[in-house]
C-alpha cells in the first residue's frame, strides 16, 4: 500500500502548524496567562466541587480536627486557619449533640463569575454555583437537603484553591449569581 501527499496537501498541513505554533507562543505573552488558562482549560471547577464536598461531609465521631484538616488540605492558608480555629468549635458542639453523620453530593457546577482579584491580591478567582444534595440536614440549618451554593474559589500558585461560600448579598452583584 503506497501513501501519497499532493505538495498542496504539505503546504496546507505546514501552514497550519506553523500558525499553531505561533499562536501557541503569542497568546502567553499577549494575555500574560498560560497557554491552558487562555484557552480556558484550566478551571477552578474541581477545587469547588471538592470543598463543598468536604465542607458538609460529617461525621461527628471523626472530631473537629480531622473535618478541619479535609477542608485545609482544599483551602488557602488563610481560609484553613478560619475552619480550624473559628467554624470547627462553633459547629463540633451540635455536630456532637445531634450525633450527625452526613454524607454529601455536589454536581451541576456552573461558572458564575471570574471577579477582579481585590484586597491587595492579583489572583485570579473564580464563583461556581454547585447544587448540594446532603443524606441529612444540618442541626444547625433550617432542615434542606438540596440546596444551591456558590462558592469562591482562587487560584494559589499553580493550584486552585476553595476560599468561602458566597453571602446573597454578594451574589447580587454577579450576572448569573442570583437565587
Amino acid at each position: 500500500m503506497e501513501i501519497t501527499f499532493s505538495r498542496r496537501l504539505f503546504f496546507i498541513i505546514l501552514l497550519l502548524l506553523l500558525i499553531a505554533t505561533t499562536a501557541a507562543l503569542l497568546i502567553p505573552r499577549l494575555t500574560g496567562k498560560s497557554l491552558v488558562q487562555a484557552v480556558g482549560l484550566d478551571t477552578g471547577q474541581s477545587a469547588a466541587l471538592a470543598g463543598v464536598q468536604a465542607f458538609y461531609a460529617v461525621d461527628y465521631t471523626t472530631g473537629p480536627d480531622r473535618w478541619a484538616a479535609r477542608l485545609c488540605a482544599l483551602s488557602t492558608q488563610m481560609v484553613c486557619e478560619l475552619y480550624q480555629n473559628t467554624f470547627a468549635p462553633f459547629l463540633w458542639t451540635k455536630f456532637i449533640t445531634a450525633k450527625t453523620i452526613v454524607t454529601a453530593e455536589v454536581t451541576n457546577p456552573i461558572l458564575v463569575a471570574e471577579p477582579a482579584a481585590g484586597g491587595g491580591s492579583d489572583a485570579p478567582m473564580q464563583i461556581w454555583q454547585v447544587a448540594v444534595t446532603l443524606s441529612a440536614p444540618w442541626p444547625q440549618g433550617d432542615g434542606q437537603t438540596s440546596f444551591p451554593a456558590h462558592v469562591l474559589v482562587v487560584r494559589e500558585g499553580e493550584q486552585w484553591k476553595f476560599e468561602r461560600f458566597l453571602l446573597k448579598d454578594e451574589l447580587a452583584r454577579y450576572s448569573g449569581g442570583e437565587q
